[in-house]
């Protein structure tokens, strides 16, 4: 197993052999909505309602939010990560074999 962790981002993922598991703590949650560039007027989650704000945001990770493509919340993350694999801002040498390459 193993584990990819940042001081401070409140967040890790994890390598089992066979799954990719992202850990995320509500707070951690709680946080990015409260301070999310687009949230100016200040909207909070209610008191006591920590769980439940978690909850709706593991049930809506898989909704559609492209109806041409089927893309997903999670999918739209995965494409824009794969996409910057491809065009050079993550090294990826000698684990993506590219068509150039051949």
């Amino acid at each position: 197993m193993k584990q990819f962790k940042e001081k401070g981002k409140g967040y890790k993922t994890v390598i089992d052999g066979k799954k990719l598991i992202i850990e995320i703590p509500i707070s951690t949650l709680i946080c990015a909505f409260n301070y999310m560039p687009d949230n100016a007027d200040g909207t909070v989650i209610k008191r006591g309602k920590r769980q439940a704000f978690a909850e709706l945001v593991a049930e809506h990770l898989r909704d559609e939010i492209d109806s041409e493509t089927g893309a997903s919340f999670v999918t739209d993350m995965f494409d824009k990560l794969f996409v910057a694999f491809n065009d050079g801002y993550i090294d990826t040498s000698g684990v993506i074999k590219y068509a150039e390459d051949e």
